[in-house]
């Protein structure tokens, strides 16, 4: 193995289904202001309420997970870049409305 490594430190996800992220609500403070940006998600095996949890983060900020039905689709490719070392990341929009800021995520159609 040479001096640098192959393997790129960052595995870029792109889709075209609009995914809202669960739990924005109650983490308005780290949800950024409206505009475009790049999410990192990240398995969560602690999470007490689901084992299977794929969260997602804005920079070191936890704003929410991925829908459990589209965390079973996305899970195992989080998990396989995760044990290789690689942060997995996906565009998204963040909205406001009468309730705060949300994000919908830019999650590959399943």
């Amino acid at each position: 193995m040479g001096l640098f490594s192959r393997t790129p430190k960052t595995v870029h996800i792109t889709g075209d289904d609009d995914v809202p992220v669960a739990g924005t609500s109650r983490r308005q403070k780290h949800v950024p202001p409206v505009g475009r940006y790049r999410f990192e998600m990240r398995t969560d095996p602690k999470n007490k309420a689901d084992r299977e949890a794929v969260a997602v983060y804005a920079g070191r900020h936890l704003v929410g997970f991925l829908p459990r039905d589209t965390a079973n689709g996305t899970r195992a490719a989080v998990r396989r870049a995760e044990k290789a070392g690689q942060s997995v990341t996906v565009d998204g929009d963040v909205r406001a409305g009468d309730t705060g800021r949300w994000i919908l995520l830019d999650i590959p159609a399943r």
